[in-house]
């Protein structure tokens, strides 16, 4: 083959490629999205908010038929209004706005179609209640000038309406060695899925530890402090929200659990005992922590072996299981 035949099949298939490229992303389609695709209200400041119904990537778009569906125990639609990408407009069946159900067929008359991106639809939302519901388009026909229908990807939405509170509590280490600097953290939420929430417990009596703007929920409490047998999310110690501001139970977690991950005092926390044994803060490397001290009284010697084989055999599942949040 001369070099000319060879150039000459070598662009035919470089021209190929790129129609192929240039037809693939031809066919990628339109995208119709429910914007904010999570639209959180807090009932204490307010109850209303806009959401909008929006188009991109749509090509000579005339006409549409939308309908769009969400819980109507959370919220009511108090109006709707068209986003203006599209003019001259005519109703080809009345709109139907029913509590929890919206729906809209349109088309232009004697107008160019549109191309391009923008807002479809206005929707003004009032929540009724505290809760979350989908915002779903069930049905989005997009119709060319021409008559096809545009292809498409739906992206839906979520609304939240919420109440937020506060979440206090007094959480120590038995006999009061400890007060401060434990880590708190609410986990879980079913319904809004906002946490986790986290906080540290300060020095002081009484309540030493305040988390606030949680949104009401029912969450899972955990901690998280070193040498000591933890809540963990497995242990299920759930609490609900139902008065507003919560404080929880008062809690004292057992210390001893030198190998703290495992939330069992065994033969592991005595050998790290053994390992940090008659060493303070000073003698650690750096990163170390001094974990045979769970007495924390700055040293590791026979009183925290004491303390270790006292409570040795204990596991959170077990010292926690009458304790409720």
């Amino acid at each position: 083959m001369s070099k000319k035949k060879l150039t000459a099949v070598l662009i035919g298939l470089l021209l190929t490629l790129f129609s192929s490229i240039s037809a693939a992303s031809a066919q990628t389609g339109a995208h119709i999205s429910v914007l904010p695709g999570q639209t959180t209200v807090d009932l204490s400041i307010g109850s209303t908010a806009l959401v909008q119904i929006y188009v991109d990537d749509v090509e000579d778009l005339n006409a549409f038929e939308i309908k769009l569906e969400y819980d109507k125990n959370v919220l009511t639609l108090t109006s709707w209004s068209h986003g203006g990408i599209l003019k001259n407009l005519f109703n080809v069946i009345p709109p139907v706005n029913n509590p929890g159900f919206l729906q809209i067929a349109v088309t232009q008359l004697a107008t160019p179609g549109y191309t391009g991106d923008g807002v479809l639809l206005n929707l003004n939302f009032k929540a009724i209640a505290e809760g979350s519901t989908p915002i779903t388009i069930t049905k989005a026909d997009l119709a060319r000038s021409t008559g096809p229908l545009l292809s498409r990807t739906i992206h839906n939405g979520v609304f939240n309406a919420v109440r937020k509170f506060t979440v206090s509590g007094n959480i120590s280490v038995e006999h009061n060695t400890l007060r401060a600097g434990i880590p708190v953290a609410l986990v879980g939420g079913p319904v809004f899925h906002a946490g986790p929430y986290s906080g540290i417990t300060g020095g002081q009596a009484g309540n030493n530890f305040s988390i606030p703007q949680v949104w009401r929920d029912t969450y899972t409490l955990t901690t998280a402090q070193p040498r000591c047998l933890n809540l963990t999310e497995a242990l299920g110690k759930s609490f609900g929200m139902t008065s507003g501001n919560t404080t929880l139970a008062p809690l004292a977690l057992v210390r001893g659990n030198a190998a703290w991950t495992d939330n069992e005092i065994n033969a592991g926390d005595v050998s790290v005992v053994g390992t940090y044994w008659g060493k303070t803060p000073a003698d650690l490397l750096p990163g170390e922590s001094l974990d045979g001290d769970v007495n924390f009284d700055g040293v590791v010697d026979l009183r925290d072996l004491a303390i270790v084989a006292g409570n040795f055999g204990l596991t959170s599942a077990l010292v926690y299981a009458g304790w409720t949040p």
